[in-house]
């Protein structure tokens, strides 16, 4: 009847859950069957910094310039710069050398971040001294994560509102040969799992 729907009327209550959210990535497992030994992860983490615009290591920056510190952002920048340059000497001589065994990551709330976890060894004295790890998670400066939203991820913002990819700056050949340069060789296979 028509006098019901007042204002002691009962309002429709919102459905949470996967009908109600976007399809997300839940969770995600690599595992190589032997240690895949990685080339030039310094170089691959700067040519992601290159790609990306506005992420927490450039926003930290700016914020620092805009209070009137730019001589801590400056000092900061050149240690960083130091930093990386031994790094990359390092492993360009073959000192330091990861091998990657495996990676996994979980999203724990509908709108987090698909932060990964990685494992293997760090190989020091041209692997004269092998290091294990497990289950380490990259600082967000160092390795910005993805979002665990499906439509996030094929979006403009797959690293979130404040982090854009530069597209135009993704040149096809170039990241093809930094992968190759990364990873020489590799045999995968994958298992997808659904529920209706």
């Amino acid at each position: 009847p028509a006098f019901a729907a007042g204002r002691h009327a009962r309002k429709p209550r919102r459905r949470h859950g996967p009908e109600s959210a976007d399809a997300r990535v839940a969770a995600f497992s690599l595992a190589f069957s032997r240690a895949v030994p990685l080339a030039n992860v310094v170089g691959a983490l700067l040519n992601v910094h290159a790609l990306l615009d506005g992420t927490a290591l450039q926003r930290a920056g700016k914020a620092l310039g805009a209070v009137g510190l730019g001589w801590v952002r400056e000092l900061l920048g050149l240690a960083l710069w130091l930093l990386v340059s031994v790094l990359w000497q390092l492993e360009s001589y073959g000192f330091l050398r990861v091998r990657l065994s495996g990676a996994q990551a979980y999203s724990r709330t509908w709108d987090a971040s698909l932060t990964p976890a990685w494992s293997g060894w760090l190989d020091v004295c041209w692997g004269l001294l092998s290091i294990p790890f497990c289950n380490i998670r990259l600082p967000h400066f160092v390795l910005p994560p993805p979002l665990a939203s499906l439509d996030a991820l094929f979006s403009e913002s797959p690293f979130g509102a404040q982090t854009k990819v530069l597209r135009q700056a993704m040149p096809s050949r170039k990241l093809a040969r930094a992968m190759h340069a990364l990873v020489s060789s590799v045999e995968m296979s994958t298992e997808l799992k659904g529920r209706a």
